[in-house]
């Protein structure tokens, strides 16, 4: 055993004469040694024994890099995975190519692990991690560290502190953990991921300005950033024009792929989830989320998930074909989109076929001379502003041609129930918010809804399908007409007709009848 002591200055140890690394060095023998730096900055190399050093005061440097094993070491208690090796008192550390695995202390260390696949958790103060090659783990806990992934696939941590972390070489995942304002996450090359999971703040997120902020306060600064993880708030996620992976995490997310070819994820909760331009794969998760592919396509993939999904093409002015039974959404002959887990469905401003499936489906048809069908189910169907055409199909629907907004102004839509029905309604008004809106009720017999099938009698002999108005009775009243080729009771308010009954005789229908009529 050789016991190595330095002075109380920097210490040099030299081989034939030149000085290790061309820096002042205290180096080890094969023997158990015992190195003491003493006072000063040395440089401690422990040699191929099992070696007992203390860097004494100073800034001291331990040099591990000839040792391409796994090593650990606890810069705190100075504690190693080596039989009876022990180092302590040292700021800066060296390792070579094994997996080593470092916790630094409180000082602001220096810490390069070379290659190989490293963990390092550097503790407090302001630190220096070099990871170099390998896919290491590297984390700066609390203090303003510096973070160097260099050349492999890093999950890099800043902690608390305002910290500056480079990714490097490789496909890395940056995460500022409770750290800024004002870090710096560059991911550097390859494709990389700034990670917000471990917050339940409400942040909002742009790889367009290429920053992450809550409220006002700009919290980090984003460089080479393609893939982004949500917290667990409601985050406003944006992407950019490369292929981005945006996921939301929990909370009522926002989330805008931008362009490019980008893959969402809604995860848990009420998510707004638009592909943008693209041909996007996008996932609601858990949830009642809304779906758009925004000019996106051809053959995306919306995909709800668990929860009442809504896809919407609302966006759009063009003629839309949009089945829940094939699960398409096309335009023409070309399929923009293929849908999984979708319940309801936005149309877009054009005149579009929208068909339900045996679920509770509530389908919109939008702007434009719209045709819905609802198949099975009990069924919502809103055919907005247009002359529109619905089909309740099987089950108890809720059939309105139009919308509290443009109350049918103009409009002549048809209402059309399925005689093995249960029980549809049929609205000629609507409240909301406390105030009623008569439809179909400002251009004489210009503007009405035509009603279809309406069943007075179901097989089992109960009264069906029923009509809702506005307020009460009194303004309303019913005779037999025929306008625009249709024959049928119609319905009027104050003299204006808001629709007709086809084929019923108004001798059949009583505006008090509860059976038949309800108020709103």
């Amino acid at each position: 055993m050789a016991i190595i002591t330095g002075t109380n200055f920097n210490d040099n140890n030299t081989v034939n004469g030149v000085p290790l690394f061309f820096r002042p060095a205290l180096i080890g023998t094969i023997n158990d040694d015992i190195i003491n730096g003493l006072a000063g900055d040395d440089w401690i190399v422990g040699g191929f024994g099992f070696d007992t050093m203390d860097g004494g005061d100073g800034i001291d440097t331990l040099d591990n890099r000839f040792f391409n094993n796994a090593y650990r070491l606890n810069m705190v208690t100075g504690a190693t995975n080596l039989l009876g090796e022990t180092a302590i008192n040292f700021e800066h550390v060296f390792t070579g190519s094994g997996d080593d695995v470092i916790i630094g202390t409180a000082d602001d260390n220096y810490i390069d692990t070379g290659a190989g696949d490293d963990t390092v958790n550097a503790g407090a103060g302001a630190d220096t991690i070099v990871g170099r090659e390998g896919n290491d783990s590297l984390n700066g806990e609390a203090g303003d560290d510096t973070i160097l992934g260099g050349t492999g696939n890093d999950n890099l941590d800043g902690g608390a502190g305002t910290d500056s972390i480079f990714g490097g070489l490789g496909d890395d995942t940056l995460s500022q953990n409770f750290g800024g304002p004002n870090e710096l996450l560059d991911g550097g090359a390859g494709t990389d991921t700034a990670d917000w999971s471990y917050s339940t703040a409400d942040w909002t997120i742009s790889l367009v300005t290429n920053t992450a902020d809550i409220g006002a306060i700009t919290f980090a600064n984003l460089v080479s950033i393609e893939n982004v993880i949500g917290a667990g708030g409601n985050d406003t996620i944006t992407g950019n024009n490369l292929d981005n992976v945006l996921a939301g995490g929990a909370g009522n997310d926002d989330i805008n792929g931008g362009a490019g070819n980008d893959v969402l994820l809604g995860g848990v909760g009420d998510d707004n989830l638009d592909g943008g331009a693209g041909t996007d794969s996008i996932f609601g998760g858990l949830g009642d989320d809304t779906l758009s592919q925004n000019f996106g396509g051809p053959n995306e993939l919306l995909d709800g998930g668990a929860g009442t999904d809504t896809a919407d093409w609302s966006y759009s002015t063009a003629d839309w074909t949009i089945s829940l039974v094939t699960n398409t959404a096309d335009i023409g002959a070309i399929t923009f989109a293929n849908l999984v887990s979708i319940e309801n469905v936005v149309g877009a401003a054009g005149n579009d076929d929208i068909m339900g499936n045996n679920l509770d489906n509530a389908l919109n048809g939008g702007a434009g001379d719209d045709r819905i069908d609802g198949a099975e189910g009990d069924d919502t169907l809103l055919g907005s502003s247009g002359n529109d055409l619905l089909t309740g199909g099987l089950g108890d629907n809720y059939l309105n041609g139009t919308d509290y907004l443009s109350q049918g102004t103009g409009e002549r839509d048809r209402l059309r129930s399925d005689r093995m029905s249960n029980q549809d309604i049929f609205v000629l008004g609507e409240r909301q918010d406390g105030f009623g809106r008569v439809f179909y009720n400002d251009q004489g017999n210009l503007d009405y809804a035509v009603i279809e099938n309406f069943d007075l009698y179901n097989f089992a002999g109960d009264i069906s399908d029923r009509i809702q108005l506005v307020g009460s009775s009194g303004p309303y009243s019913i005779t037999n007409v025929n306008v625009g080729g249709v024959t049928g009771a119609g319905i009027r308010r104050s003299g204006d007709l808001i629709g007709i009954v086809e084929g019923i005789n108004a001798f059949n229908l009583n505006l008090s009848d509860s059976t038949q009529f309800t108020y709103v």
